[in-house]
């Protein structure tokens, strides 16, 4: 399982996907509910948050997990981080794009994009200034 638009930051293994799954399954059964309601509360049948909670789905979007934890009453960002998709050593603003509630899918990847692509040009040595391209006009 995947979550969309993550693909970048997205950890390796199945063995955090497995605590994604892991995560939604505790939070919804310590508030006692049953898989049919939060499936009804985020819009998708109690089987598709059957195969979620135990990995076994090709996609998730940010979207939903959103959904799940508000319909669970978690913190934004609470699902991701469990599931490591957030670490405690990613930098805070790559944290506020990952978990920014105006991003749809597409914008959170492109702008994660662009974001790595900064961090790479800085890391080379580059400068990440626009000003500092060269000046030329076109005619």
């Amino acid at each position: 399982m995947q979550v969309m638009g993550l693909d970048a930051v997205a950890p390796s293994g199945d063995h955090h996907l497995v605590q994604l799954g892991t995560a939604i399954r505790s939070a919804r059964t310590a508030l006692g509910m049953s898989q049919q309601v939060l499936g009804d509360a985020v819009g998708v049948r109690d089987s598709q948050i059957s195969r979620m909670e135990s990995g076994q789905v090709e996609n998730v979007s940010v979207e939903m997990v959103r959904s799940i934890e508000d319909a669970i009453g978690l913190d934004r960002g609470q699902l991701l981080r469990s599931g490591g998709y957030v670490s405690d050593n990613c930098p805070p603003a790559r944290q506020a794009l990952i978990t920014d509630p105006e991003l749809d899918d597409e914008g959170r990847f492109a702008v994660l994009r662009v974001y790595d692509g900064m961090l790479l040009v800085k890391a080379a040595g580059a400068s990440t200034d626009p000003t500092a391209t060269s000046n030329t006009s076109s005619r």
